[in-house]
C-alpha cells in the first residue's frame, strides 16, 4: 500500500490514517476515535480510541499503539474503562518446516482496567503459526516476567520460564514468589469483584469504639511452582509452599493458626494416552494447634478430573487443641481438647464419595454458656462409615463445680461414692449429606444443673432423632431447654463444621 491514506466519518465515530505500508521504510500512522461503536453494527456496545504507526511491511513490522475502550464511567471489573499500550516488532515469513507464521518479540505491555494493571518488565519473544502439525495452531514464548498489579497496592509477579503448544500438546514452566495472602488483601479482592456487598457491609458496621486497638493483621506469604506438560494426558508437577508469616482464622478477633510449615502438591503421572494420576501430598504443621498430613490420588481424563471412582483421598494427624474452631460453629461454642484422626474418602463409579477412619479425642471439652451447657474433660472414639459420623463413645465425667448450700444434698453427694463419680455418656450417628442424625444419651447421676441454690442430678437416658438445624434455628431465636435438648445441640453443632 504506496499510499493508505483514510478519512472516514460515520456518525460521531472518525478514522484516519495516514502513510504507507509494504516497504521497509514505510511508516503508517493510525488515529480511530469511536465514540458510539453502535454505528458500525446494531447494539454493539462502548467506545474505542486507537492511535500509533506501523511500520514496514509483512515480513518485517513494528508497531507501537496505545488506546481505550469503554462501556461508560462504571469503575466495576468487567465494565470500566480498559486502556492499554502495545509495541512489537516482528516478522511473517516461512520456519524451516515450511511452516508460515509471526515471529517476533513484545517489548512493551501495558494493560489497565479497574484499578488491575498488567506490564512486563523485559521484551518476551513470542510465535505463532495459525496452520502448523496437523493443521492445528501453533505457538511459543519465550521467558517473562509478568507484574499484576491489584487494588490496594497488591502486586503479583508472574516468572514465566516458557511456554510452547503444538498440535493440541503443551508445556508451561514458571512461579510466583513470595505472594502474600493478607486480610487486607481478601478484603481488597471482594471488594473488587462485588463492590455492591462490601458497601453494604460497610453500611452495616455499627458502632466502633476507637479505644480498641485494632487487632494485628498477618500475612501469610506463599511460593508457587508449576512444570506441566499436556499430551493428551497431563504430566508434571505443581506446589503451594509456604514460605513465612500465618494465617488469621476468621473471627470476631481473628485467631492465629501459628504455621511452622504448609505444602500443598501434586505430581501427575501418565497412565495411557489420554489418562493420568494426580498423586497429592498435604502437609500442615503448627506451633501448639498440631498436624495434619494428608495424600491422594485422582484420576484426570485429558486435563479434567475424573471423579466418578479411582479417587482417593487420606488424611491424619493430631490436633492438639482444637479451640481455633470455635469460630467455624458461628462463635456459639466454646470448644477445647485434643484430636486424633486417620479418614479416608474415597470416590464411587456414581460420583458419590464414601468416608472411612477413626477419630479419637481426649479432655474434650464443649461449653456454651448462654445455655448453660458445660461438658468438661471428654473422651471420644468415632468412626467414618458410609458417609456417617459413628459416635462410639463420648463420655464426660461429672465435674462438681458448686457446693450446694442445702445441707441434705450436700451430705447426700459427700456421702455417695455414685454421685462423685456420675457420667453423661452419648452414642449415635451423624449423616455428612442429609446433615441428620439420632443419639442416645445416657446420665448416671450427672448434675445439669450446679448453682449454689439450685443443684440437680439425674439418671436415664433419652434417644433423640432430628435434624440438627432445626435445633440450631431454634437455639438461635430463643433459649434452648436444659436437659437432653441442649446436649444434643451442643454435640451435633461440631459436626455441623464439616
Amino acid at each position: 500500500m504506496p499510499a493508505a491514506n483514510i478519512d472516514l466519518t460515520l456518525g460521531s465515530n472518525k478514522i484516519r490514517s495516514k502513510g504507507a505500508f509494504g516497504q521497509a521504510d514505510s511508516v503508517l500512522t493510525l488515529d480511530v476515535d469511536a465514540p458510539a461503536l453502535s454505528s458500525f453494527w446494531p447494539g454493539l456496545p462502548g467506545s474505542v480510541t486507537v492511535d500509533g504507526t506501523v511500520k514496514g511491511m509483512v515480513a518485517k513490522h513494528a508497531l507501537d499503539l496505545k488506546g481505550m475502550f469503554s462501556q461508560g464511567k462504571s469503575r466495576e471489573l468487567g465494565k470500566a474503562p480498559v486502556n492499554f499500550r502495545l509495541a512489537a516488532d516482528g516478522s511473517w515469513s516461512k520456519n524451516e518446516q515450511g511452516i508460515e507464521g509471526w515471529r517476533g518479540t513484545l517489548a512493551t505491555l501495558d494493560v489497565q482496567h479497574a484499578g488491575i494493571t498488567v506490564e512486563q518488565d523485559k521484551p518476551w519473544a513470542l510465535a505463532f503459526a495459525p496452520a502448523a502439525e496437523g493443521g492445528l495452531p501453533a505457538w511459543e514464548a519465550g521467558p517473562s516476567n509478568i507484574n499484576i498489579g491489584l487494588p490496594g497496592k497488591h502486586s503479583i509477579v508472574i516468572n514465566q520460564d516458557g511456554t510452547t503448544g503444538s498440535n493440541g500438546k503443551w508445556q508451561t514452566k514458571g512461579s510466583i514468589r513470595r505472594f502474600v495472602l493478607s486480610p487486607a488483601f481478601i478484603r481488597d479482592m471482594q471488594k473488587l469483584v462485588d463492590p455492591a456487598a462490601q458497601a453494604a457491609q460497610n453500611a452495616n458496621t455499627g458502632i466502633i469504639d476507637r479505644r480498641k486497638r485494632a487487632p494485628q493483621e498477618t500475612s501469610l506469604v506463599l511460593d508457587f511452582d508449576w512444570d506441566l506438560a499436556f499430551d493428551g494426558a497431563l504430566t508434571g508437577k505443581t506446589a503451594v509452599k509456604r514460605v513465612s508469616g500465618d494465617f488469621m482464622i476468621p473471627a470476631a478477633t481473628p485467631i492465629p493458626l501459628g504455621l511452622n510449615n504448609m505444602l500443598v502438591g501434586a505430581t501427575f503421572n501418565k497412565t495411557g494416552a489420554t489418562t493420568s494420576t494426580a498423586n497429592l501430598n498435604l502437609a500442615f504443621d503448627t506451633q501448639n494447634k498440631g498436624n495434619l498430613k494428608g495424600t491422594g490420588a485422582i484420576a484426570f481424563n485429558g486435563l479434567a478430573p475424573n471423579l466418578n471412582g479411582g479417587s482417593k483421598i487420606t488424611l491424619n494427624g493430631k490436633l492438639a487443641d482444637i479451640s481455633w474452631m470455635g469460630p467455624l460453629t458461628g462463635d456459639m461454642l466454646d470448644l477445647g481438647g485434643a484430636v486424633a484422626l486417620n479418614v479416608t474418602a474415597q470416590s464411587r463409579a456414581n460420583g458419590q464419595w464414601t468416608t472411612s477412619g477413626k477419630i479419637s479425642g481426649s479432655k474434650v471439652k464443649i461449653v456454651e454458656i448462654d445455655n448453660g451447657i458445660r461438658l468438661l474433660d471428654g473422651t471420644l472414639e468415632a468412626t467414618l462409615r458410609d458417609n456417617q459420623v459413628v459416635i462410639n463413645t463420648l463420655r464426660f465425667p461429672s465435674v462438681i463445680r458448686i457446693k450446694a448450700n442445702e445441707w441434705r444434698t450436700k451430705k447426700w453427694i459427700d456421702d455417695n461414692a455414685e454421685a462423685q463419680n456420675g457420667s453423661l455418656g452419648i452414642t449415635g450417628k451423624w449423616n455428612l449429606n442429609t446433615s441428620k442424625g439420632d443419639f442416645r444419651i445416657v446420665f448416671d447421676h450427672y448434675p445439669i444443673i450446679q448453682r449454689s441454690d439450685r443443684f440437680v442430678m439425674i439418671s436415664g437416658d433419652v434417644d433423640i432423632n432430628a435434624p440438627c438445624p432445626r435445633w440450631i434455628s431454634r437455639a438461635r431465636s430463643r433459649p434452648m431447654p436444659a436437659g437432653p435438648a441442649w446436649i444434643f445441640w451442643a454435640v451435633c453443632r461440631p459436626w455441623m463444621a464439616m
